[in-house]
């Protein structure tokens, strides 16, 4: 003989596909399960709801503190980024500023800027040997 869930299974299978109304199943449910096994299962059901709530609230307060800090952490990293692009601005003027000193340099003492770099080409040299 079919168990009390296999028969419930049938049923609801049934009431799905071919009946209009839920009333039914219901009534259905109610004379199929003994009163011990449906508050058992609505006990059951009642205790995971608990469960489920308390779990929804644990992780609603993850999620806010975790915003909060995805939050701070953007405001840092866009702090962070602006400091880079200033100091790329800045750096990239300076750059500038030292391509025309040489340039400059080379055009108005062409013999001293020559032995200057050769001897800058000589410390990098060692320095490099030395590594």
């Amino acid at each position: 003989p079919p168990s009390c869930i296999d028969r419930l299974h049938n049923l609801i299978i049934f009431v799905v596909t071919y009946s209009p109304a839920m009333a039914e199943l219901m009534d259905a449910v109610a004379t199929m399960l003994p009163e011990d096994e449906v508050e058992t299962i609505q006990a059951t059901q009642a205790e995971m709801l608990k469960r489920m709530q308390a779990l929804n609230q644990r992780l609603g307060e993850v999620n806010e503190a975790a915003d909060a800090r995805v939050a701070s952490t953007m405001a840092e990293m866009d702090r962070y980024t602006h400091l880079l692009n200033r100091a790329k601005d800045d750096l990239h003027s300076i750059f500038k500023r030292i391509r025309v000193l040489h340039k400059q340099l080379g055009t108005q003492y062409p013999e001293a800027f020559q032995r200057a770099r050769a001897e800058v080409s000589a410390e990098r040299a060692e320095a490099a040997e030395q590594s």
